[in-house]
């Protein structure tokens, strides 16, 4: 049943502000990050898939990591370059406790937690691998659009290191964990 059905058919008539509060309230409650609410079915699995291949450590070719955590694969890793925090030489939970479990390591704050707190992320990045505290590998899922060049430039300038685009729609093609990664280097 969808927002609409329920407040024109079910209940009698209900106010502009309180309909406004309602919906206020439910995207508040949303569990969806900013950066992953429009993001599409294969791009999404092709995320999952990487993690799959890449969790716990190891390398495929050149690109690959031994991290000192349980996964060392993270999703939508906010880039932050200030003098309080270095998302790019330091891993996230090394910088800040998840403030809903204590002690758990590989906390990595959504878009959204960041800017909360007053950090303000200048990018975001699809996948990156970490080694020993440190992200190594930065890596862009291109389904339909490939990373601009403005965002390239600004990650340049940030000192990300290799940063590398991979085709979603390769990533679905594999039937088991390529040898080799077929990817474009960006930086």
């Amino acid at each position: 049943m969808n927002l609409l059905h329920l407040f024109t058919f079910q209940t009698p008539i209900i106010n502009k502000i309180d309909l406004i509060l309602i919906i206020i309230i439910i995207i508040s409650n949303s569990k969806m990050n900013t950066f992953t609410e429009n993001e599409s079915y294969k791009h999404k699995m092709a995320k999952e898939v990487l993690k799959e291949w890449f969790y716990g450590g190891c390398y495929i070719g050149d690109v690959g990591s031994y991290p000192n955590r349980k996964c060392g694969v993270w999703f939508e890793y906010p880039i932050v370059k200030t003098d309080e925090y270095n998302s790019i030489e330091c891993n996230w939970d090394e910088q800040l406790t998840n403030p809903k479990k204590e002690m758990e390591s590989e906390y990595v704050p959504t878009y959204d937690e960041c800017i909360s707190l007053g950090i303000y992320p200048k990018r975001v990045i699809d996948v990156v691998l970490t080694h020993k505290g440190t992200p190594t590998w930065f890596i862009e899922i291109c389904h339909k659009n490939p990373t601009s060049q403005e965002k390239i430039n600004e990650l340049e300038m940030l000192g990300v290191r290799n940063l590398i685009e991979i085709d979603a729609e390769w990533i679905m093609k594999q039937t088991k964990k390529p040898s080799e990664l077929k990817f474009k280097r960006l930086i």
